[in-house]
């Protein structure tokens, strides 16, 4: 397909990469409480990534990268979502 209709628009990568990084840091403090003993504590650390990975797949609503863009107005770093100019052809 790609080669028939091109690589679409550019987008952001730095959003997908944060929410990304947020659900290994998740995972692997739930991994720590299981291997502690914390078994609850490791079930709904797992269990809260795995609803928001439901949430993306289902409505595309990706909590981590709404983070990471209520991030950069916090900190009073503008966000553009695609930094490269356009392409012209």
């Amino acid at each position: 397909m790609q080669p028939r209709f091109g690589e679409g628009l550019l987008e952001d990568a730095r959003p997908p990469r944060f929410a990304n990084l947020v659900g290994a840091v998740f995972l692997s403090s739930a991994t720590v409480a299981y291997a502690a003993g914390l078994t609850t504590l490791g079930a709904v650390l797992g269990g809260i990534v795995a609803a928001l990975a439901l949430l993306a797949a289902a409505t595309g609503f990706c909590t981590g990268c709404e983070a990471y863009k209520l991030g950069a107005f916090l900190l009073g770093r503008p966000f553009v979502s695609c930094p490269l100019p356009p392409r012209l052809d």
